[in-house]
């Protein structure tokens, strides 16, 4: 495939040195490849330098580094560096415990350094020499990721997550084709501090396992009220407080998040290999209620300042779905965006966006409607992959109308299919489908593929016209970022949370044509045009390619694997697992 040559503006944004790496393309302001490195080097919130995502971006557009006018990154070397530092005298001597190996993903005087030198990076993967690389804020990224691929032309904007350069909450206004900041919440008062402690203390690991911290609420009650409000306090009428000493992470880095003082007020820590114990999912409750109600009142503040009905959000913290919602019906906002890369595996599309707007003054061109901008795979690769492996591949005429009737009658699908999304959630494209009338249905996924806890849910996938009859949710969830509570949860138990709510994807014939479909097909027979979507991979990163489909669909217990809605291969013999 031959380099073509282009008067187009190219701006290529990547992530690194800090969990969720990645690479995103634009051309003229718009989207034209993005992808996360764990896709491809198959580690989990992978950190590494983006060098695969980085050449399929390039390659999907058929250019190379000549093309492209500027990089952007979404963190500011020099000002993080200046914040850790006065960090660590604050908190010495304990500060010294960061100086330990495993304190961060990578040793922070590396991190500084590979963050200064990207263009060495880039020069020692493709051997040449890359523009000039503009530095963009870090919350400054998350804003642009969300305002600027947002369906409105005027919106508040609430980052929360960890931490920035010396921010862990912004609050940004958006409006036309600028982004103007009303404030922060300055570090160390971080809410992913927070609620990583206590996913922490519950035995799970922080930055990958927050989702089950969320899980587990529904099944405790709001016992421990009066210790969450002194670990995380209302601070004014756009603040809050996080009392430091309950967690380590300032002084421990990655090693230590519980500090002792949480198992003296709340009873041991949970090991990862313990039990669970009634009091894990009061705590769990406890937790998740408190984020809830720190962000209503940050999101009222907000809405009274922008007197804005249209909220924008981003930043890990907004990978937490019972809290989106919470805002939503909550703050007076009636839209509400959150893009499907809320967290840092966003950070590079904020940061080229950012460059395109603030640079080069580009005007507004894009909404982000789908997600699959990651790579796809022709028939003819899908096959090859399938008969290397001494499997055997069908088409039918109508294989939209098979599946659905497999579906109907209890089977499992891998459904691989056009792009790869981007984000943490299958969203219709390497996604597992099944039957969510089912109630043995989450037992059966959990025992045959998942081997997940009990306590995390499935979500539906529904279209959006068929959405408030089944889930009182009266606006799109295109990217599954908000909840809604099941109207009728003896139809859908397979996809009921324990209290009665589910998370939430809708779809459109537009969005993705081959997913409306099959759920149209299904409704024509079983009268619920429903599915139980969850991710295509089995403890590890969703797949990207039809050799990693093939090894999750060998290695579980799927009953079909679909390519492209046009392939399908069905069950091996039992001596192939």
């Amino acid at each position: 495939m031959g380099i073509k040559q282009s008067k187009d503006m190219y701006i290529l944004g990547i992530f690194c040195y800090f969990h969720d790496a990645g690479a995103c393309l634009l051309r003229n302001g718009v989207i034209v490849a993005m992808a996360e490195e764990e896709r491809f080097d198959r580690k989990k919130h992978s950190y590494s330098f983006p060098v695969n995502a980085i050449k399929y971006c390039l390659d999907k557009e058929q250019i190379d580094f000549s093309c492209v006018n500027s990089i952007a990154y979404g963190f500011i070397p020099w000002k993080i560096l200046i914040n850790q530092f006065f960090s660590a005298i604050k908190n010495f001597p304990k500060s010294l415990n960061l100086l330990r190996k495993g304190t961060s993903f990578m040793p922070f005087s590396e991190k500084i350094f590979g963050m200064l030198n990207l263009d060495k990076d880039i020069y020692k993967y493709f051997h040449v020499r890359p523009p000039k690389v503009t530095y963009i804020e870090h919350h400054t990224a998350h804003a642009y990721s969300t305002f600027f691929a947002s369906p409105f032309e005027e919106a508040a904007i609430l980052i929360t997550d960890g931490y920035g350069e010396n921010s862990a909450t912004s609050f940004f206004y958006g409006k036309g084709n600028e982004i103007q900041s009303i404030g922060c919440v300055p570090y160390p008062n971080s809410l992913g501090v927070y609620y990583g402690t206590i996913t922490e203390y519950l035995g799970f690991r922080p930055f990958h396992d927050e989702y089950k911290v969320m899980g587990m609420a529904a099944y405790g009650d709001d016992l421990y009220k009066s210790f969450f409000k002194k670990m995380l306090s209302i601070n004014g009428e756009m603040g809050f407080k996080l009392d430091t000493s309950y967690t380590s992470f300032y002084t421990h880095g990655l090693l230590k998040w519980a500090s002792s003082k949480i198992a003296k007020e709340l009873g041991p820590k949970r090991k990862y290999t313990d039990g669970y114990e009634q009091r894990h999912f009061d705590i769990a409750k406890s937790a998740q209620t408190r984020l809830e109600d720190i962000t209503i009142h940050l999101g009222k503040a907000l809405a009274k300042i922008t007197k804005s009905k249209n909220l924008c959000l981003a930043g890990g913290c907004a990978q937490n779905v019972m809290m989106n919602r919470k805002l939503l019906d909550n703050c007076g906002f009636e839209n509400i965006f959150i893009p499907p890369v809320a967290y840092d595996g966003g950070i590079s599309l904020g940061s080229a966006f950012a460059v395109y707007h603030r640079v080069y003054n580009g005007k507004r061109n894009f909404v982000f409607s789908r997600a699959d901008w990651g790579p796809e795979y022709s028939d003819a690769e899908c096959e090859r992959v399938v008969s290397s492996r001494g499997l055997v591949s069908a088409k039918k005429n109508d294989l939209t109308g098979y599946i659905a009737n497999l579906l109907a009658n209890g089977k499992i699908v891998g459904f691989f299919d056009g792009g790869m999304e981007i984000g943490p959630r299958a969203l219709g494209h390497r996604s597992i489908l099944a039957d969510p009338r089912q109630g043995k249905m989450k037992d059966i996924l959990n025992s045959r593929i998942k081997k997940r806890e009990f306590f995390r849910p499935f979500a539906p996938i529904v279209p959006l016209e068929d959405c408030n009859k089944y889930f009182d949710l009266d606006i799109e969830s295109p990217f599954m970022a908000l909840v809604g509570r099941v109207k009728k949860p003896d139809l859908l138990p397979a996809v009921t949370h324990k209290d009665g709510t589910a998370r939430i994807q809708t779809v459109t014939q537009s969005s993705n044509k081959n997913i409306y479909c099959l759920l149209k097909r299904f409704g024509e027979i079983t009268n619920i045009p429903v599915l139980l979507n969850t991710s295509f991979n089995e403890n590890e990163p969703i797949v990207c390619s039809p050799k990693e489909a093939i090894d999750c669909f060998l290695r579980t217990n799927m009953d079909a694997l679909v390519f492209n809605n046009r392939i399908i291969v069905e069950s091996p013999p039992s001596s192939l697992y």
